[in-house]
């Protein structure tokens, strides 16, 4: 599932609320704020996603279980890479060889 996933897969839930399971229990709400393409390099396309999460939030990067109502759920290992007045950033980021 996750080797399918594209950019435009998440732009489409840019700015929604997404479910993010800290344990079995227990989950946040995060925001997507942003999706963009990072640079091809030779056979490599690659894009990231960032969530917004509550300022409250574990720092840890880890394997998180992700839900959105639009979408099916899915596993991404995501890494805290910031925090401002909203609450932290986590990062995942997607690498796809291309065919030649």
């Amino acid at each position: 599932m996750l080797e399918q996933l594209k950019a435009e897969d998440f732009s489409r839930s840019l700015h929604s609320k997404f479910k993010i399971y800290l344990t079995d229990e227990t989950a946040v709400e995060a925001e997507l704020v942003e999706v963009y393409e990072l640079p091809t390099k030779e056979n490599l396309k690659s894009f990231s996603i960032i969530f917004q999460f509550p300022p409250d939030s574990p720092r840890e990067q880890r394997i998180f279980r992700v839900e959105h109502p639009e979408m099916p759920a899915i596993e991404l290992f995501l890494v805290p890479v910031g925090q401002n007045e909203q609450g932290i950033r986590f990062e995942a980021i997607f690498n796809r060889i291309i065919e030649q």
